[in-house]
Formats: structure tokens, sequence, C-alpha cells
């Protein structure tokens, strides 16, 4: 038997996440409502500090909102600061990735990419590239992926050596949430 819920919200929706059994709402407001997938109707409210970015991106135990990295609960992990030097006026979902241990943001000349610690609140890595970067992604298994400005995908372990793989004309990557 299908069941329906009615989810309602005061203020304008902004972003919608769904992966890894939860979903998340940002409002205009300044708020990420974070849903259960089996319990849609005691939300854990986020406070997010800004609602200039419409960025939401999830990983099975942090999401990222208003430059800002929390837990699922609400509680901050990694600070705004991690963003320092880095114009997020033209970050998007291809340029950030996150995962339970790290967060990697596109610098702005998008040759390299900043590794942060999210325990740590604090790079650890810069990985730089000779071609413009075109998008990233973070496996829960600590693999980096990203792809040039030619198409070509590049897979590293996080913080070892790069390796290219024999793909081209990639347009798009992701990692299986499963």
């Amino acid at each position: 038997e299908d069941t329906t819920d009615v989810l309602t919200f005061r203020d304008r929706i902004v972003d919608v996440s769904l992966s890894y059994g939860t979903l998340l709402v940002q409002t205009a407001a300044c708020q990420v409502h974070v849903y259960s997938a089996t319990d849609l109707q005691s939300p854990t409210v986020v406070d997010v500090p800004s609602a200039r970015s419409s960025v939401l991106i999830q990983s099975p135990k942090h999401l990222l909102a208003g430059w800002a990295v929390y837990s699922l609960e609400g509680r901050r992990v990694a600070p705004v600061q991690c963003f320092s030097g880095i114009n997020t006026n033209v970050l998007d979902r291809d340029a950030l990735a996150l995962n339970d241990m790290f967060l990697a943001v596109l610098e702005n000349s998008r040759d390299a990419i900043r590794l942060i610690d999210l325990a740590k609140g604090k790079p650890v890595a810069l990985i730089k590239h000779k071609l413009p970067i075109v998008q990233l992604a973070l496996g829960e298994d600590d693999l980096l992926a990203f792809v040039d400005s030619n198409g070509d995908l590049f897979v590293q372990a996080t913080g070892k050596r790069t390796f290219k793989l024999p793909c081209t004309m990639v347009e798009s990557i992701s990692f299986n949430e499963s």
C-alpha cells in the first residue's frame, strides 16, 4: 500500500537533496530541514548563516549549506573559514564534493582542489592540475575523482598519487551511494 505525505513550508524552498535515506530541504529563511526517509513528521532544523547560496550537498553524515558543514543533527562540523580566499559566488555543485571525512573545493583558478579535513576544519592538501577542472566527486572510500576541460577522468586516493583513467570525453561523474 502506497502512502503519501505532504510537506508544507512557510518559506520558499530554495534547494532540495535526497540521498542516503535523508531528505534535505533548504528554505529562503536560512534553514535546512533534515528529514529521515522513515520519519517525515519530525525534522531537525539547521539554521545556516546565509541564504546567498542555494548549494546544498550531503553525505551520509553531513550536509553543506550556507558555506559551512553540519552534521545531520545540526552541529557545525567545519567552519566557514574553510572557504577563505575562494569566491563562493561562483561555486556550484560541480565545484564542491563532500563525504564523511573531507570537503573538496575547487579553487578560483579552477586548476587546483583544496581538500579540507572535516575533523580538523583545515585544509590538508592542495591538488594541482595542468588544465581547468570542471567537476569533482568524493567517494565514501576516500577516493577523489575529477574531470578536466579535455573530458579526461582522474582518480586519487585522497592525499596519494593521481591516476588518469583510460576514459575520454567524460561529461559527468558520480559515486554510487550504496
